[in-house]
């Protein structure tokens, strides 16, 4: 992984959650979140998953981790081995609220998954979502960008 400075920035959230949503926190995880309110949020075993009420194979699922204060963000992301198919790009992406945010673009059988690494201090929220290519996933640039430590 090259230095934050020099990496282009792969993605970018800024949107909003619209009036009427509902709020969720976790006083467990430590985190808060708009979304809409015609979707479902279950939180069990340290995982919040998010997906719509209607019948979709897109899903939103948040897990917060601990990142130790000498470990570099760069060796935290490189040492994640965890895979989600053939990995296609990675970068750094621009997350509000949050220190630093990387991202991982993957294709699994023409399926592409979003892996976000958000950082804020000793805090990892490790954040996967898909399908990538879903219309909805202008929904999930409101709700990341809602997210509050």
């Amino acid at each position: 992984v090259a230095p934050a400075a020099k990496q282009e920035t792969l993605a970018t959230s800024s949107a909003t959650i619209a009036e009427g949503s509902t709020m969720f926190s976790s006083p467990s995880i430590g985190i808060t979140f708009g979304y809409p309110k015609d979707w479902k949020v279950t939180e069990e075993k340290g995982k919040i998953t998010i997906v719509p009420e209607e019948k979709s194979t897109f899903s939103i699922v948040i897990e917060k981790k601990k990142r130790s204060s000498n470990i570099s963000v760069d060796d935290y992301v490189k040492d994640q081995k965890t895979s989600y198919g053939q990995l296609l790009q990675q970068g750094l992406a621009k997350i509000p609220n949050v220190d630093i945010a990387y991202v991982k673009v993957w294709s699994q059988n023409g399926i592409s998954i979003l892996e976000f690494f958000l950082f804020k201090a000793d805090v990892v929220l490790h954040v996967t979502v898909g399908p990538a290519d879903s219309p909805m996933m202008k929904t999930f640039d409101a709700i990341i960008s809602s997210i509050s430590l």
